[in-house]
C-alpha cells in the first residue's frame, strides 16, 4: 500500500509521518493469491469462488513505525476520513503579513469551504490508524495486534533470528534468553502476513511470500534486507 501521489502529507505535531485517512488516498499495490495446505504454500491463479474473507489489515512502515488498520484502506476512509491542513501539519499561515484584502477573501470564501467540508466529511467514523502493539502470553510469547498493552516483543530467544528481520528496532525485545522454550510470536493472521511481506523487497514479494509461509514459517534472508530503522 502507498499514499496516492496527490494526497497531502500528514504529519503529527512531533514531526512523525501519518498515513492518509480520506477515501481514495491509500492505493493498493499488486496482489498475490496463494494456497497453504499447512505444510507449504502454492501460488493460486485465482481465488476459489466459495472462498470467504477472514480478515483484512492495511499496513504501512515508515521510519521504524508500523501503522495498521483492520480493513482495506484503499476502499474505505480511515477514522473521520478527513485529511485537512491542520492534520497535515500545515495549518499555520506561511506569513503574518497578509493584507486586509486577503482577509476579506477568506471571509467571503468561508461559507463555500464549510459547504465543501460538509460534503466530504463521512457520516460514520471508521477505526483510525494505530501502531503495532503486543500482548504477552504463556512462555513469554508475544501476540501481535492493535491497541494492546505492550510496545515491544516480550522476550527474544537467541536462536530466533526472525525478530531482527520482521521488526524494526523499536519493536524488538530488550531481554534475551538462551532457553529455547521461551519467546515467540503469534497474533492476527493478516498482520503477521504483512510483517513477512514488509521484510521482502517489493519486487520479490510475489515470489518469496509463499515460500515464507510454510511449516514452520520462514523469513526472507536477513542478510538481504536488514530492517533496522529504515523506511518502506
Amino acid at each position: 500500500m502507498a499514499p496516492h501521489p496527490h494526497a497531502p502529507e500528514r504529519m503529527s505535531t512531533g514531526g512523525r509521518w501519518l498515513p492518509p485517512k480520506a477515501r481514495g488516498r491509500n492505493c493498493k499495490g499488486s496482489t498475490v493469491a496463494f494456497y497453504c495446505d499447512g505444510q507449504r504454500s502454492i501460488v493460486a491463479t485465482q481465488v476459489p469462488p466459495q472462498a470467504q474473507l477472514y480478515k483484512c489489515f492495511s499496513v504501512y512502515h515508515d521510519r521504524a513505525i508500523i501503522w495498521t488498520v483492520g480493513f482495506d484502506a484503499s476502499q474505505n476512509h480511515v477514522g473521520d476520513g478527513i485529511d485537512n491542513t491542520a492534520a497535515a501539519g500545515t495549518g499555520q499561515h506561511d506569513s503574518d503579513d497578509e493584507d486586509e484584502d486577503a482577509d476579506e477573501d477568506e471571509e467571503d470564501d468561508s461559507d463555500e469551504d464549510e459547504d465543501e467540508a460538509a460534503i466530504q466529511t463521512p457520516a460514520i467514523d471508521n477505526p483510525d490508524w494505530t501502531t503495532l502493539t503486543f500482548r504477552y502470553s504463556n512462555n513469554y510469547v508475544s501476540y501481535a495486534g492493535q491497541r494492546l498493552e505492550q510496545q515491544r516483543l516480550c522476550l527474544k530467544n537467541q536462536s530466533q533470528d526472525w525478530a531482527t528481520q520482521l521488526l524494526p528496532d523499536t519493536y524488538r525485545a530488550v531481554s534475551q534468553t538462551s532457553n529455547t522454550r521461551y519467546g515467540g510470536l503469534n497474533g492476527e493472521l493478516p498482520l503477521l502476513l504483512a510483517l513477512v511481506a514488509l521484510s521482502i523487497p517489493a519486487r520479490s514479494v510475489a515470489q518469496y511470500l509463499p515460500w515464507c509461509i510454510a511449516n514452520p514459517w520462514r523469513v526472507y534472508p536477513d542478510t538481504q534486507v536488514p530492517r533496522a530503522s529504515g523506511c518502506e
